[in-house]
Parts: C-alpha cells; sequence; structure tokens
C-alpha cells in the first residue's frame, strides 16, 4: 500500500460514515438501489508516474446500495482496502470494444501518451501493468442516474433522490480528490460538470475540450464523454488536441 492509499483510508474513513450516516438516519427503501462509486487509484500512482486521475460521469451499476452501506459500517478500513480487487484483476481491460473509442479505449490512450507509451494496446491488453497501476479512477457523479440501474431494478424514486442528494454533499467534491491524491493532470469525461463537483474557469482549447486550474493549482482538462465525440465526429480532434496540449505543458 503506497502513500496515497494510506491517505485515501485516512480520509474517506470519515467521509464515507458520514454518507452512511446521513442515509441510514431515514427509513429509505434501498431495495434496487446502487451503491457509490468511491475513488480508486492503483498501487504504483504517485510512484514515479505523472499522477494522472481519470474522472467519468457515473457507472452502469456498481453492486447493492444495502450491502455497501453493511460493510462500510462492519469495518471501513478493510472495505476501502477490498476496492484492490479492480488493480489485481484489472477488469476494466474488458470494459472496452473493437472500435476503441470508449471510456476506457480512450482512458488507455490517454494514460499510453502521457507515459511515453507508443502503443495504447498494450494497456488494453495488460502489457503495461505498471501504468495500469498508475492511475486514479472516480466519476463526477458518486451515484448513478436513476434510470440507468435503479429504474430497471423497480428501486423507489424518492429513495434514489435523497441518497443522490446526500451524495452530492459528501461525496462528490473535487478538492476531496485534490486533497487526497493531488492529482498532477486530470481528464474529465463529461461536459456536463455539475457546479457542487467542481466550479472553476474554464478556457477553450478545441471543440468540446476545456482546460481549467483549480485555486490550489491543480490542472483539469474537460472534454466530452468518448462515444458523444465519437457519434458527433469530432473524437480525433479533440484527442489530438488533448494531447498536444498535455506534452506542451
Amino acid at each position: 500500500m503506497n502513500s496515497y492509499q494510506k491517505k485515501y483510508i485516512e480520509k474517506y474513513s470519515t467521509v464515507i460514515p458520514q454518507f452512511v450516516e446521513e442515509v441510514t438516519k431515514d427509513n429509505l427503501n434501498l431495495n434496487g438501489l446502487v451503491a457509490p462509486h468511491v475513488p480508486m487509484c492503483g498501487p504504483s500512482y504517485g510512484d514515479g508516474f505523472t499522477k494522472v486521475a481519470i474522472i467519468g460521469e457515473e457507472t452502469r451499476g456498481w453492486g447493492d446500495l444495502d450491502k455497501f452501506l453493511e460493510d462500510a459500517n462492519y469495518d471501513i478500513n478493510l472495505f476501502i482496502q477490498r476496492l484492490d480487487w479492480i488493480f489485481k484483476s484489472y477488469k476494466f481491460t474488458g470494459w472496452t470494444n473493437n472500435f476503441g473509442k470508449t471510456f476506457w479505449d480512450t482512458s488507455f490512450k490517454i494514460l499510453a501518451s502521457i507515459n511515453g507509451e507508443d502503443n495504447w494496446k498494450n494497456l488494453k491488453n495488460k502489457n503495461r501493468k505498471d501504468i495500469l497501476d498508475s492511475v486514479l479512477w472516480c466519476n463526477v457523479n458518486s451515484i448513478e442516474g436513476y434510470k440507468v440501474t435503479a429504474k430497471k431494478q423497480n428501486a423507489d424514486f424518492a429513495s434514489w433522490e435523497a441518497v443522490k442528494k446526500q451524495s452530492t454533499i459528501t461525496l462528490d467534491r473535487f478538492e476531496l480528490i485534490e486533497e487526497v491524491f493531488s492529482p498532477d493532470i486530470t481528464i474529465i469525461m463529461n461536459w456536463d460538470v455539475p457546479k457542487n463537483y467542481l466550479h472553476i474557469k474554464w478556457e477553450s482549447i478545441e471543440n468540446h475540450l476545456e482546460v481549467g486550474r483549480t485555486e490550489k493549482g491543480s490542472v483539469i482538462y474537460r472534454m466530452a464523454h468518448p462515444s458523444w465525440l465519437n457519434k458527433n465526429g469530432e473524437y480525433d480532434s479533440v484527442l489530438k488536441a488533448l494531447f498536444e496540449r498535455v506534452k506542451a505543458v
């Protein structure tokens, strides 16, 4: 466990219980609700690599909320440490398709470019586990949209709404990422960044690609989701502009 993972456990051992306390104090119907996706970094994050944070919009199903609350209440430290499964299995390398323009394919291209790897598919094929182990992954929305999974599982909308509201207060704040992980470069692949998550001034680089800087100096690039860019014919131009800008800094 590296120093960032230790700092993560220390900070989120306070943050997650706050979320749990607020969600469990009311008599909510948790059936069908999906657990929050909390940040996770690889064992090599910050260990000789550029610290890159890859931030998406939301998950597409991420376990049951009631199980999350049970585990978090039982042993928060053990719960957070169990997140290592994502890197031990490298399961995310399979969350792609044959077209190479999904969220994770794009993440591999970004990581490869920043770390001097010419062939991004070496990451996809798990030939560069050292680079894969160096990434930080999280989402702007820790609780995914109601229609993604909860609605299909007949979850109570009012209960989802209450959980979602609490997540925006407790979990969905970039300042937590900045405080714990101090990323050198942050890429947000979600054009609609809520003000509760991050509110900064953006500078246009390319159509649907902008850059901004927090008060603490973190450099953040915001781009539309890769799937949207691909459908609208902007994928290649945005990726090219992003790589050129990152290399020039």
